[in-house]
């Protein structure tokens, strides 16, 4: 399922002392001074204060490159429960019923 799925991290290094994001190019923390990189012997290690994102372009990208992507958004409005009384989906709750009517929230009438 997840072998076609290409998903472009961006690493951010920070100072762990200040808390500042690091630039690129910088290898002490402008604000307070600290040192981005740590000496272990003689092999430099790269700071450990860092943090991934996961730019919304690339999600976006790869949830619409799915080949079932049209029916699977038409699942809310062509689903069968099973027991009405039950709570069989997220989609059985108050908020979800509160929700699925407003005019910003119709996004089958945006793929049709």
């Amino acid at each position: 399922m997840f072998e076609s799925i290409q998903i472009d991290f961006i690493k951010h290094d920070f100072c762990g002392k200040c808390m500042r994001m690091y630039q690129p190019h910088e290898t002490m923390c402008a604000t307070c001074s600290n040192n981005r990189y740590h000496v272990n012997g003689k092999k430099k290690q790269y700071s450990q204060n860092y943090f991934l994102q996961v730019p919304p372009t690339s999600i976006i990208k790869n949830v619409f490159s799915r080949p079932k992507i049209e029916s699977e958004l038409d699942y809310p409005y062509v689903r069968k429960k099973m027991v009405e009384a039950n709570y069989e989906d997220v989609q059985d709750g108050s908020i979800w019923k509160r929700i699925k009517n407003h005019p910003n929230f119709n996004v089958r009438s945006s793929l049709h």
